[in-house]
C-alpha cells in the first residue's frame, strides 16, 4: 500500500518530481541489465562476481542521487549540511566572500551543498540511513534467504537476542554486509580485502575462511530483489507515479529474473523471425545483436529449443543447422 506523499516531494515542481523519477527509471533500467546476464552465468565464479558488484554499485548511485536531490530541495536540509560542511573550518576568507559575492548567495550556497554531497566520502549503508530518515521511510527488515523486506524481524522476544543484536536482518545492516563483500571482491588479493572479511567477522559473526569471496548466482538474486525492495519502499514512501512502483514491483517478485530473461529471449527471437529464415546457424542468429556476448545468443538458442521452439536439424562440419518447428 502506498504512503501518504511527503510534504518534500508533493510540493516539488513537475520538472523536479521528473528528475526524481528519471533516477528510478535509471535504477530500473540497471536492473533489466542484469537481468539479461543472470541465466548466463550461473555459478561462473568471477563473471558472479562482477555482475554482483554492479548490482550493488548501481543501487549506491541510485541512493546517493536520490539523497542529494532531497537535501538541494530542503533549506533546512542544506543549513544542517552546510553547518557540518564548516563546523571545524577556519573563517571566511577574503577570497571566498568575493567568490560569493560573484556568484550571489544563494547560487553559492546550492553550489557548495552539490559539490559536497558529490564530493563527500560515506558509507554505502550511511547513505541509505540518511536518506531513508529525510524521507521518513518506515522501519523494515530483511528476509535473509530471500532478500525481501518484511515489517517485523521476528517479534519482540528476537529484539533482545545476540543474533539479533547483530543487525544481520536490519536493511542498513545487510546492505553495509553487502557493500563489504563488494568491497572485498573489488580488492581481491591485497590487505585491504584482508581488513574487509576482518570486519564482517566484527561487526556481523560473518567468518569467510576462503581469501577470495564466493557470489553464486543465488546470491546474486537475493542481492536483487533486495535492492528492488528497497526501491519500491523508497517509491511508495515518495508515491512516484504508478508505472515506476509497478515496474519495482514486478522486479522483485520471485519470478521476476526467469519471466523477464523469457521476454528477452521472446524479444529477440520476434527481430530475427522477420528475418524470413526457415533454417539457420548460430551466426545468422548473432546478426540481430552483433554487439552482444556470444553466450547471450547460446542461452536464447538453449532456451528456444528447450520450449520446442526450433529443432536442431543437421550438422555441417562444427556448425549446427536449425530449423523452426
Amino acid at each position: 500500500m502506498a504512503h501518504k506523499k511527503t510534504n518534500w516531494y508533493s510540493r516539488l515542481s513537475a520538472d523536479k518530481q521528473q528528475l526524481i523519477e528519471s533516477i528510478f527509471d535509471d535504477f530500473i533500467h540497471s536492473l533489466d541489465e542484469a537481468l539479461e546476464t543472470f541465466e548466463i552465468l550461473k555459478d561462473r565464479k568471477k563473471p558472479s562476481q562482477l555482475l554482483f558488484c554492479h548490482i550493488v554499485n548501481n543501487f549506491d548511485s541510485f541512493i546517493a542521487n536520490l539523497y542529494r536531490e532531497r537535501v538541494l530541495n530542503d533549506k533546512k536540509l542544506i543549513t544542517k549540511l552546510l553547518e557540518k560542511k564548516y563546523k571545524e573550518a577556519s573563517p571566511f576568507t577574503i577570497k571566498k566572500l568575493l567568490k560569493i559575492n560573484d556568484k550571489g548567495l544563494d547560487k553559492w550556497i546550492m553550489d557548495t551543498a552539490r559539490e559536497y554531497l558529490d564530493t563527500e566520502s560515506r558509507p554505502h549503508h550511511k547513505k541509505l540511513i540518511d536518506l531513508w530518515a529525510s524521507i521518513e521511510a518506515p522501519d523494515r527488515y530483511v528476509t535473509l534467504n530471500t532478500g525481501l523486506l518484511k515489517k517485523n524481524p521476528a517479534g519482540e522476544e528476537a529484539r533482545q537476542t545476540p543474533q539479533y543484536k547483530t543487525n544481520t536482518e536490519g536493511i542498513f545492516g545487510h546492505a553495509d554486509i553487502l557493500y563489504k563483500k563488494r568491497n572485498a571482491i573489488t580488492h581481491n588479493r591485497n590487505k585491504h580485502q584482508n581488513k574487509v572479511i576482518q570486519k564482517l567477522n566484527k561487526d556481523y559473526g560473518i567468518n569467510i575462511q576462503e581469501r577470495s569471496i564466493l557470489i553464486k548466482s543465488g546470491s546474486n538474486k537475493t542481492a536483487f530483489r533486495f535492492y528492488a525492495d528497497l526501491a519500491l519502499e523508497i517509491a511508495n514512501t515518495l508515491d512516484v507515479s504508478v508505472v515506476i512502483k509497478d515496474d519495482l514491483s514486478a522486479l522483485r517478485s520471485l519470478e521476476a529474473v526467469d519471466r523477464r530473461v523469457n521476454e528477452l529471449v521472446d524479444a529477440r527471437w520476434q527481430n530475427f523471425l522477420q528475418k524470413g529464415l526457415v533454417e539457420f546457424c548460430f551466426s545468422d542468429y548473432t546478426s540481430i545483436a552483433p554487439d552482444r556476448e556470444a553466450s547471450t545468443h547460446r542461452r536464447d538458442i538453449g532456451k528456444l529449443v528447450a520450449r520446442g521452439v526450433i529443432k536442431k536439424k543437421k550438422k555441417v562440419g562444427a556448425k549446427w543447422i536449425y530449423e523452426v518447428v
